[in-house]
């Protein structure tokens, strides 16, 4: 098996595993008769759609977006989108001033070539499918806001990504820190003499 994650060639040879999660896989694999061989990221062509996913799954998001017309009406009565939508519907220098990178397109509200997403659900919806879809992967904080970047737009969108992610039950499971291990304890007292041997 050919692979552009480096470590994953140290997998079999691994004496001390800690992570549960390593642990599990490392036995899960061993079933198999596989010879795990580096192969550096550029020159993988079949690289793994989690680790490299294509541009154009991305695009999925938009496709899903179109089936969303309310958006259009929503615009006029969202808290802060109001504001420029009514502006862009009275086109004078004095109202579009401050809303020079906004335009309207087939109905449509777009910061520069960021669609606006209104205040519904659909914003969760779409933090879930950029974040934790099966083609996306289940990326951290800022590869989640770019991915959103790429495509959307809304006020205080970093600020809601950042708030579903921390209350993501998985990642807070999987985090190092907040394992806890326990206070250390104490050896057993040895019965006789050399039967227990210990070093620092």
């Amino acid at each position: 098996m050919h692979t552009d994650h480096h470590l994953l060639v140290f997998l079999n040879t691994q004496n001390k595993i800690q992570e549960q999660r390593h642990l599990k896989w490392a036995t899960y694999i061993q079933q198999f008769h596989l010879v795990i061989k580096y192969k550096k990221g550029s020159a993988n062509q079949m690289a793994d759609l989690l680790s490299r996913p294509p541009a154009r799954v991305l695009h999925i998001l938009e496709v899903r977006c179109a089936q969303y017309d309310e958006w259009k009406a929503q615009y006029a009565t969202d808290p802060y989108l109001k504001e420029v939508w009514e502006a862009l519907q009275q086109p004078t220098v004095i109202n579009q001033t401050p809303f020079l990178d906004y335009s309207v397109r087939q109905g449509w509200l777009y910061k520069l070539n960021q669609l606006c997403v209104p205040q519904t659900e659909d914003r969760l919806i779409l933090i879930k499918e950029a974040r934790a879809s099966a083609c996306g992967g289940h990326f951290g904080t800022t590869k989640t806001i770019l991915n959103l970047q790429r495509h959307f737009y809304w006020p205080a969108l970093a600020k809601h990504v950042e708030k579903f992610i921390r209350a993501c039950s998985l990642c807070a499971q999987s985090k190092p820190a907040n394992r806890k291990h326990g206070l250390y304890q104490p050896l057993p007292l040895p019965t006789r003499p050399w039967e227990s041997i210990s070093m620092d």
